[in-house]
């Protein structure tokens, strides 16, 4: 019987000749019938293998096969060749492996005609080698493997050879005899740290940077030392395994159960086989190696669970395995959820070597942000089709968003320092100014804060801002007053606020000493100090750079002027709109507010040396030096001034300044220029398109009323109006306008130009002179 490609370039063939025939009968019509004769015949082409491989020849690689073929009347057009287990040729013929060559053919004509199109590999040769010049006279040739023992056994199997030439007729078939074996791949999880398993953020469809991504890679270092061929891969997500709602604790044992009964230790030796450790196995190992006298036997008898993981072996090495073929783990559908995995759209093996998976939780959906715990299972195999013997897994979080609540406060100071705003107050404050904020703003919409969901406070020193409780918010504002330690600066809090914004969260980050200073006892050592220890601030909060005071080391040892060895540092007394155009307010800072949330034990002792936890929040006024108090001048009321605000450099490319420094020393400090902050950025606004931020080294927690709401409603409304009236779980819309910002070399030269065109001092600008009175700012700068 031919087969389909015979029949295709025969029928190509013979039209072709029809054709030629048609045409030569034209031509010749007016000749006489000499020239008739009888036709030859086409001759079939021949092919043959080369000597290289030999027959019988192992391999532990694909061989490349060598062959050659002729046509004495025309040209070979195609070659095919196909691969077939001795075994199963055994098995048609109704009898068992070796087979003698009669056997053979007898295959070959009896059933090898049979088989399907898609069981050869076609190599159609270029007569023009216009496109490809080669002959097609070799291949790398995909032999199997045992897969159940591949390292010891060589699996023996035909090699079938055939070519056609360019009129259609088909050669006898050849074959050659080979044998196989394999030494079984390994794979990796490329970055991936078992140490700290991942977070990702889980999305049904691709959307920003959110689903669960991995790398991995294969190897066979034994078979392929350099260049390997590509592995296809096979990999699968179990879970979710389901946290605790409230402190992320896992509610159950599931997940432990999984690492407890199958995550097994086991022993994996170097000729392919694998021992679970506690099951006492037994390896074995038996060769005959020979030598002058006939054959040695060398045989190793080891039992498994004697062997010591601190101790290496020649003859394999430890692992571990995620046993998914476990009976007990196949038939629990506790622990056998199957939340993803891969797939051509054949079958599951795939090329990829990294992946995006998404929509984790459909087979448990929520209404509010949820986070789970999932494994990643992943495998790889060889040119052979031998599987990992080991396949590499590691654990993940991924949290479902639904950004359910509106807009959230954290407070992220630290409760041991006793010069910290208190939760109750916070969050009495936040409470009143985000419930007007609503009110102005989404009257009707039923928007109300609600302290028991709204407010995330620190009540212990353990304290973890959570990625699943961030993204359970529209907005964040993070509230860190901290001035020796900045929230920032722990990489484990950068993660979920990042991850956040990542995710389309918009945040309001307040931070008076946002990164956290080393030292703050040690003297600046040149003009100006930063602090460089959160790389993303630049992208996430369009900060560059932040400005260290020095101010502790001022208090304790710094020289005022009149002898005493110490400074005053509380030089913040407000801060001044960027633009004076635009809608923000001036704002002025008030003592009286931040009242609630000092405590006054143990009183100030700036010369003895005294414990950091004494530093207020705000300095109370009875703890400074007097100074002249002239209502007539605006003059400054002593304590109006906050100590350790710090100020940033700002990247104007993308990032919009909306407030400046204004000090109570104005831009002549005491101790010298290093201090000036006169006029420096203090608040900013960064719009990122898939995400916004905002920025303030001061809180409106210090500021006057009503000013410091018409502040708040104005940075929230940016914040959190284009996505009000999103329902639940939405991802905001890309918006990419933004004010065009000025430098912040033009916004300082705009401030004091306001100063010198209104003739006088802004309010609340004032010098101390040496002995302790306060004189208004001239036009100096």
């Amino acid at each position: 019987m031919k087969t389909n490609m015979t029949s295709t370039i025969r029928r190509t063939t013979v039209a072709a000749t029809g054709a030629v025939v048609a045409c030569a009968l034209a031509v010749f019509s007016g000749c006489s019938d000499r020239l008739a004769g009888t036709p030859v015949a086409n001759q079939p082409p021949v092919v043959e293998f080369v000597n290289i491989p030999p027959e019988n020849s192992t391999f532990s690689t694909n061989p490349i096969l060598f062959w050659i073929g002729r046509d004495v009347d025309g040209q070979v057009t195609a070659y095919r060749y196909t691969v077939v287990l001795e075994d199963e040729i055994a098995d048609s013929l109704g009898t068992t492996a070796p087979l003698d060559s009669m056997q053979v053919a007898s295959f070959v004509t009896t059933f090898l005609p049979s088989r399907s199109d898609t069981a050869w590999t076609v190599l159609e040769v270029d007569l023009q080698q216009s496109q490809d010049p080669s002959p097609k006279t070799e291949d790398i040739v995909q032999l199997q493997a045992e897969l159940s023992d591949p390292v010891n056994t060589f699996v023996a199997q035909y090699v079938f050879l055939q070519c056609f030439d360019d009129q259609g007729a088909e050669s006898a078939v050849v074959w050659r005899r080979l044998l196989r074996n394999d030494n079984p791949p390994e794979t990796a999880l490329i970055g991936y740290d078992a140490n700290m398993p991942p977070t990702f953020i889980n999305s049904v469809l691709p959307f920003g940077i959110t689903g669960a991504k991995f790398t991995w890679s294969g190897s066979d270092v034994i078979d392929y030392p350099s260049d390997p061929p590509p592995f296809e891969f096979e990999w699968r997500v179990y879970g979710p395994y389901a946290f605790n709602s409230t402190d992320n604790a896992l509610n159950d044992t599931i997940f432990e159960r999984i690492l407890d009964q199958f995550v097994k230790p086991v022993f994996r030796t170097f000729d392919g086989s694998l021992f679970v450790l506690g099951n006492g196995e037994t390896y074995s190992r038996f060769d005959s190696i020979p030598n002058d006298t006939g054959f040695q036997v060398d045989s190793l008898i080891v039992f498994v669970d004697t062997l010591n993981p601190d101790s290496s072996y020649a003859f394999g090495s430890f692992d571990v395995l995620l046993d998914v073929d476990d009976p007990a783990f196949v038939s629990d559908p506790e622990v056998n959820k199957l939340a993803a995995q891969s797939t051509d759209g054949v079958d599951e093996w795939v090329f990829d070597t990294r992946d995006s998976i998404y929509n984790l939780f459909s087979e448990a959906p929520a209404d509010t942000t949820q986070s789970a715990q999932f494994f990643f299972w992943i495998r790889s195999r060889d040119d052979a089709l031998v599987p990992d013997l080991t396949p590499a897994f590691g654990s993940f979080t991924s949290v479902d968003p639904k950004y359910e609540r509106d807009i959230g406060i954290v407070n992220t100071n630290f409760p041991a320092f006793n010069n910290r705003p208190n939760d109750d107050s916070l969050s009495a404050f936040w409470e009143r100014t985000l419930n007007q904020f609503y009110t102005d703003n989404y009257p009707g919409a039923g928007l109300a804060y609600d302290p028991d969901r709204d407010f995330i406070g620190r009540n212990s020193s353990s304290f973890a801002l959570t990625t699943r409780i961030a993204l359970s918010f529209k907005t964040l504002v993070l509230v860190d007053d901290e001035v020796t330690s900045g929230f920032l600066r722990g990489f484990g809090n950068q993660v979920p606020v990042t991850t956040a914004l990542q995710s389309g969260v918009n945040v309001w980050y307040i931070g008076r000493a946002p990164l956290g200073i080393s030292n703050q006892q040690t003297a600046p050592q040149q003009a100006i100090f930063y602090d460089l220890l959160f790389p993303g601030f630049n992208f996430f909060f369009g900060g560059i750079r932040t400005n260290y005071s020095g101010w502790m080391y001022l208090s304790f040892f710094g020289f005022d002027g009149r002898g005493l060895q110490r400074a005053r540092v509380d030089q913040f007394v407000g801060a001044v709109p960027a633009d004076p155009n635009s809608a923000f307010p001036e704002l002025n800072v008030d003592i009286n507010a931040l009242r609630p949330n000092i405590d006054t034990d143990p009183p100030y002792d700036p010369v003895g040396g005294a414990d950091v936890g004494v530093y207020r929040y705000a300095t109370p006024a009875q703890f400074l030096r007097p100074v002249d108090i002239d209502p007539e001048n605006d003059t400054i009321a002593v304590g109006l001034a906050l100590p350790e605000v710090n100020w940033s450099q700002v990247n104007s490319s993308f990032s919009e300044v909306l407030y400046l420094y204004r000090s109570y020393f104005g831009a002549n400090p005491p101790w010298g220029s290093t201090f000036n902050f006169q006029a420096r950025p203090v608040a900013w606004r960064t719009n990122r398109g898939f995400f916004r931020t905002a920025f303030s080294h001061f809180s409106p927690i210090a500021m006057e009323q009503p000013e410091a709401q018409e502040f708040a409603n104005l940075l929230l409304l940016w914040l959190y109006g284009p996505q009000a009236q999103l329902s639940p779980g939405q991802p905001k819309p890309h918006d990419p306008t933004a004010k065009v910002p000025a430098t912040q070399d033009e916004l300082r030269e705009m401030f004091f130009d306001r100063i010198e065109s209104e003739g006088k001092g802004i309010q609340h600008l004032y010098q101390l002179d040496n002995e302790g009175n306060a004189w208004r700012l001239d036009d100096r700068r």
